[in-house]
This record gives C-alpha cells, structure tokens and sequence, in this order.
C-alpha cells in the first residue's frame, strides 16, 4: 500500500488501546479523530471525540500507514487512515503506474514518429540527383520505404541509419 502523506485536517481513526487516559472506546472500536499537527509521515497529534462525544487530544501518535514489517508489534495507542482513504490511494497509485506505462509507449511511438521524418528528409540527401525527377522521386521512395520500415518497427526506438 502506498505511504498516505498527512496533512492537517484529514481525518483519522484512533485506537487508543487499554485504559488510554479517559477515552472511552467500547469493543475496541476506532475512534474519529483530526489530524492537529503532522511531525512527519508517521508521527502526528490529533483530537477527537471518544464513544460518549467526549472531545479528547493526543500529541505524538503514530500513524500507521500499512506497510509495516510483517510481524512487527502495533504499539499500545495509534492511529491509522480510514479503508476508503487506503482504497482511495490505491487506486491512485495504480492509476500513477498505468498513466506512466501509456506515457512510456507515447513517447516511444513519438520518437519513432520523429525518426521517420528524419529519414524522409534525409533519404533525398541519400540519393544523388540524376536529372530526371521521376527517376530520382522513385529513388528517394524506395530508399524512403525500406529505411522507415526499419525504424517504424515495434522495438526500434532512437535508431536512425542515415
């Protein structure tokens, strides 16, 4: 899962494991919260409101963000980003990944594209002219032809062989 950066007002589910001072929180469950100060990606203070709408503050929390080592202990107190904020950012990096593969195939196919008017601008500096334009446009075609089916190939990016 990607790291989530967290910025001042996003909001946060709180776990303020056993006998947290006065948060009450019955079942263990999470606990809404807004993010007051971010120290880093990982390290944040927060308020809320506990199970009863008691509001309550806590500095120095740890923000899980899923991509601990497996195994790894949780601490006691925490807090982590809600599953659709996870989903959310899931989809955008997979999104990231499939823009760049597209933008890595566009970029092939534009080089390869600029290759070709390379050759056809080079191919009649290939061919001496002979005084007769018909004989010299099928020249140039030719060379034209057999030199862009070289660079246009799948594979080819950046060979130019003028």
């Amino acid at each position: 899962m990607p790291i989530i950066t967290p910025t001042v007002g996003r909001v946060v589910l709180f776990r303020p494991g056993i006998g947290f001072a006065g948060v009450q929180t019955p079942d263990g469950d999470p606990l809404p919260a807004l993010i007051s100060r971010v120290w880093n990606d990982r390290l944040i203070n927060i308020g809320g409101f506990d199970a009863d709408g008691k509001p309550f503050s806590a500095t120095s929390v740890p923000l899980i963000q899923g991509d601990e080592p497996e195994g790894q202990e949780l601490p006691q107190f925490y807090a982590e980003w809600m599953p659709y904020q996870k989903g959310q950012a899931a989809k955008t990096e997979a999104l990231e990944k499939q823009t760049a593969s597209v933008a890595s195939v566009l970029t092939a196919d534009i080089c390869r594209e600029q290759d070709a008017h390379f050759v056809a601008s080079s191919a009649a500096n290939q061919v001496p002219y002979s005084g007769d334009p018909e004989i010299y446009a099928k020249a140039v075609a030719t060379v034209y032809k057999n030199t862009k089916a070289e660079i246009l190939r799948p594979g080819v990016v950046g060979r130019r062989t003028a």
